[in-house]
């Protein structure tokens, strides 16, 4: 499975969470009201959609922002529960109400939602979900912070809806998904937010079941031993390193998703390679019988090539930072014999083995830190 490219789900959730802005007051009927001020959106139409827990959209309201950028929408009733989204052309924002807002003003240019540029009042919850991505975006907006940063939130509503803008129903989520829908269930029992979201975990479930029956290796299996070079030559064995807490990682110098996720990766081994983990790391370089057939028998070029992605190893070995001993490989690519033995078909793939050499956790994408103390 390719991993997530997560700063563009930042993007998009970040478009959907950059609403409730202060700057304005609310208006002053005693009506519930959203307000503001949108510099750059003079005489333009904005809409306020209600978004279902299904994720489908309903248009409540319409009006012309006035030429000097102000627009309202006041409502008879308290405005329900749940998630909203205020659109202007191409642009959207997304907030969160708790349903006893008085009034919530939205204000900062057009041309600044895509930076969050934007100020919030009048909503906790919009000003908790702004808050955390704008964190998020400045801290990098890796997997695993991603991840801390969801379960950190203290709404479930709030936590639910960046849960599934950011994580989607990826089943490696599975766990988190979960606590969310039990602090929601809590919290938020009579919601159809929270009666969506169990139909929407199940679904994740049951995806998890299949993709676990599917798997070659199982958690709590004793991890196959991999004997093979490293770029110098010298030979590694998996079963030498029975002890520690190891991290196999099948990855290749040409996989993007890979090379996203071993900063992730060198920052838990340098915090925790002191307490006994490490990693393992299985390179896809070199060249595969499909790839090598492509050259009609030219061994020359089929020798160029190989020394070509070999370097390319190396190369990405050092540009990442990736500083432990333990690389290997026999340069076959897809037909990797240790891919083979752990039913790899996709990188970047990752096993968590413990201290007694045995399977503790597959794909560790997000959680990797998290899964680590625990075996420490």
């Amino acid at each position: 499975m390719q991993i997530f490219d997560f700063m563009k789900r930042l993007n998009i959730i970040l478009l959907a969470v950059v609403g409730l802005l202060a700057g304005l007051t609310a208006c002053t009927s005693g009506k519930p009201s959203i307000s503001g001020k949108i510099d750059g959106a003079e005489n333009m139409t904005i809409f306020l959609d209600h978004v279902l827990p299904d994720g489908t959209n309903q248009e409540l309201e319409k009006q012309e922002i006035g030429s000097d950028g102000k627009y309202a929408f006041t409502s008879e009733t308290p405005f329900t529960q749940g998630i909203y989204r205020l659109r202007i052309g191409a642009e959207a924002v997304f907030f969160a109400l708790e349903g006893t807002e008085a009034g919530v003003t939205i204000t900062g240019p057009l041309a600044n939602f895509k930076n969050f540029d934007m100020e919030v009042s009048g909503s906790p919850l919009a000003e908790e979900y702004i808050h955390t991505v704008r964190d998020l975006v400045l801290a990098g907006g890796s997997a695993e912070d991603t991840q801390k940063a969801v379960t950190a939130v203290t709404n479930p509503l709030v936590a639910m809806h960046m849960a599934q803008m950011i994580f989607r129903n990826d089943p490696t989520y599975l766990d988190l998904h979960r606590s969310i829908f039990e602090r929601l269930r809590q919290q938020y029992a009579d919601s159809d937010y929270t009666t969506y979201y169990a139909t929407y975990l199940a679904k994740i479930e049951k995806t998890y079941a299949r993709k676990v029956s599917q798997e070659k290796i199982q958690v709590g299996q004793e991890a196959p031993d991999i004997e093979l070079p490293s770029p110098t030559g010298k030979i590694y064995k998996l079963s030498d390193l029975r002890g520690k807490v190891v991290l196999l990682d099948f990855w290749a110098s040409w996989c993007g998703p890979c090379r996203k996720e071993n900063p992730n990766v060198v920052a838990v081994y340098n915090k925790y390679k002191s307490q006994g983990f490490t990693v393992f790391s299985v390179s896809l370089d070199g060249l595969d019988e499909r790839t090598i057939a492509r050259f009609n028998g030219d061994q020359k070029q089929i020798d160029e090539r190989m020394k070509m992605s070999r370097e390319k190893w190396i190369q990405a070995i050092e540009a990442d930072g990736l500083t432990w001993e333990t690389h290997v490989s026999d340069l076959k690519k897809w037909d990797c014999y240790p891919a083979s033995l752990y039913g790899v078909s996709s990188i970047p793939k990752t096993f968590l083995i413990d201290r007694e050499g045995k399977i503790a956790k597959i794909e560790t994408r997000g959680v990797l830190e998290e899964e680590v103390k625990k075996l420490l």
